[in-house]
């Protein structure tokens, strides 16, 4: 891990909690579903989720919680979705632009109305 600390300084403490405890993740991944999977990897074991919380904006957590439902939808097409198989599905959607509400801005409008160019983030969808 010192090579992280090396390269990126300022953010080797997200690399170490990406990191983490790999053989957790490499063991987790073989015993529940790609969704159990993902929540643990997202809200347990890499402190994301945590971060996000304390994260002024809001944006970090409504991105989390996009790719969360992402990872929920891919199941449900799925229906016995793996991680290998979630991986270039993933890698399609980045090639999306889809522009992502505020929950707020979903409840007031009922829609997702037309914003500002360049608010869109890059494969992520919205719901």
């Amino acid at each position: 891990m010192q090579a992280a600390d090396t390269v990126v300084p300022d953010s080797a403490h997200l690399v170490r909690d990406v990191v983490g405890d790999p053989q957790h993740l490499i063991e987790l991944k073989d015993r529940v579903t790609l969704g159990e999977f993902v929540h643990d990897l997202v809200r347990t074991s890499t402190g994301l989720y945590q971060r996000a919380l304390a994260e002024e904006t809001g944006q970090d957590l409504l991105l989390l919680n996009t790719f969360l439902q992402i990872t929920a939808d891919y199941e449900t097409i799925t229906r016995d979705g793996t991680l290998a198989g979630f991986l270039p599905y993933l890698d399609l959607l980045s090639g999306i632009s889809v522009e992502i509400a505020s929950g707020r801005e979903r409840t007031q409008s009922g829609s997702h109305g037309p914003q500002e160019q360049g608010q869109g983030v890059p494969g992520r969808l919205c719901r």
